[in-house]
């Protein structure tokens, strides 16, 4: 997206939206029509689409920021960690899953050889409760230290898992 036929390709044809979405499933059978135009309509012109050409600019631009986080990734260690992957995922691809199991050997490692990005979205309630599961290991077994991270959980899992997808994004080395 540095030139400017990129540029072209990002605000008249829709690039992000019509191609790199769709390259973004595993399953291309997953991504609806309906939610498909959704986004479509969010994005029907060039004029509506400089502010995700914006973003798009800074992600690029933000190398030496994801470098400074990966060097600190070691303090995630203590954390309980589910690393839930959809190896047919283009934009994550499986080389990545590798650093981040290196990186947090603590880590429960959940690869789904047919999702692509949409892992997280099509799968919740069984990453829930692995999440849960994940989560109780590390609370004081007392009833009712764990019904508060069951209900904390159920109330927020769309977000947890949400959250967690951006947490898959690291520097290649």
């Amino acid at each position: 997206m540095n030139s400017a036929f990129g540029k072209w390709l990002y605000l008249r044809s829709g690039f992000s939206v019509n191609f790199m979405m769709p390259s973004g499933y595993g399953n291309k059978a997953m991504l609806s029509k309906a939610v498909h135009a959704h986004f479509k309509n969010a994005l029907p012109d060039a004029g509506s689409r400089a502010a995700t050409f914006a973003c798009v600019q800074e992600i690029k631009n933000a190398g030496p920021f994801w470098n400074a986080q990966w060097a600190k990734v070691d303090r995630l260690r203590p954390i309980p960690t589910l690393l839930c992957w959809g190896l047919k995922d283009r934009f994550f691809p499986p080389d990545l899953l590798e650093r981040w199991k290196q990186a947090l050997p603590q880590a429960t490692v959940r690869p789904s050889p047919r999702p692509g990005t949409s892992c997280m979205k099509k799968r919740t309630k069984k990453i829930g409760g692995r999440c849960v599961t994940i989560l109780m290991r590390s609370v004081p077994e007392t009833s009712r230290s764990q019904q508060a991270v069951r209900g904390y959980f159920n109330a927020h899992a769309q977000t947890c898992l949400f959250a967690s997808s951006f947490a898959q994004r690291s520097p290649r080395a």
